[in-house]
């Protein structure tokens, strides 16, 4: 299938490409218009090929990236939870955490809080299969 004499496999590159890599999927006011502009084909088109390669509409693939560029904000700590919906490309506050919990299934600072809890478990548990004294592989004696 040819979108505007673009096959669809390179609309699909260049949704790609606006995500990964120039992540427009920061900028709040993002639209299918805005969006069909930048990769340089028609709504339909687009709209066609975000429900073909990834099985939703443009808005839920959009919040998709904001979720997961904000799980790296609230695990890396680089800011506050309060500044993550505008770094991460919400226009509200609302609309991220609806969009969290929908996605997630927890609110963010419960995210946080198991991703905290299970990472200290995991230190344990690590902590737990090693003597104290003896050999470590690759560490020598302590």
């Amino acid at each position: 299938m040819q979108a505007n004499g673009v096959k669809t496999e390179d609309i699909y590159k260049d949704v790609l490409h606006s995500l990964e890599v120039d992540k427009v999927f920061l900028n709040p006011s993002l639209s299918l218009m805005k969006f069909s502009v930048i990769v340089g084909t028609n709504t339909t088109y687009l709209s066609n090929v975000v429900n073909e390669h990834w099985g939703c509409n443009l808005r839920a693939l959009v919040n998709r990236y904001r979720i997961e560029y904000a799980k790296q904000l609230l695990e890396s700590g680089e800011c506050g939870v309060n500044d993550i919906p505008k770094k991460s490309g919400f226009a509200s506050r609302s609309a991220f955490y609806s969009a969290f919990q929908k996605e997630e299934g927890v609110p963010p600072i419960s995210y946080l809080t198991k991703k905290r809890r299970l990472a200290a478990e995991d230190e344990f548990i690590w902590c737990e299969k090693w003597p104290l004294s003896g050999d470590m592989p690759g560490k020598g004696n302590f």
